[in-house]
């Protein structure tokens, strides 16, 4: 009964993670999974490790789920935004040194071939001039 409470106190706080900013390790389903292990961990060490004898499971097994989740979370959370803040250092300092990089150096454009004068008109058949009579 106790495992019960300490995985419903776990789904429970784990509703709140909503309303941080998603920076957890996995996303919101790797927060999932943590917050049911660091209940289930956070249970069953504290306070003396093992499953309690008590049934129903008092008001200090809800506590220290909630503590062994609340912390599971934290650090997921820390581990997220710091692999967060190294991903994006990483594409930055990619974009800048990309940025720094020697281009190589383009040839210019040869000027475009204008055609001859020839090619232009078409050839004009020479004319024959008639020879007009005196008149």
């Amino acid at each position: 009964m106790a495992v019960l409470v300490w995985v419903m106190i776990a789904i429970a706080l784990w509703h709140f993670a909503v309303l941080v900013p998603d920076r957890f390790w996995g996303g919101i389903i790797g927060a999932f999974v943590v917050a049911i292990a660091g209940g289930l961990i956070g249970g069953y060490l504290l306070p003396i490790p093992g499953l309690p004898a008590d049934n129903p499971p008092g008001i200090d097994e809800a506590i220290f789920a909630a503590v062994g989740t609340v912390a599971a979370l934290a650090l997921s959370f820390a581990y997220g935004s710091r692999s967060a803040a190294r991903d994006e250092h990483a594409a930055v300092m990619a974009l800048v040194a990309d940025a720094n990089r020697p281009r190589a150096r383009r040839l210019p454009r040869p000027a475009p071939r204008r055609p001859s004068p020839d090619a232009r008109e078409p050839p004009r058949r020479a004319r024959r001039r008639r020879a007009r009579a005196p008149g």
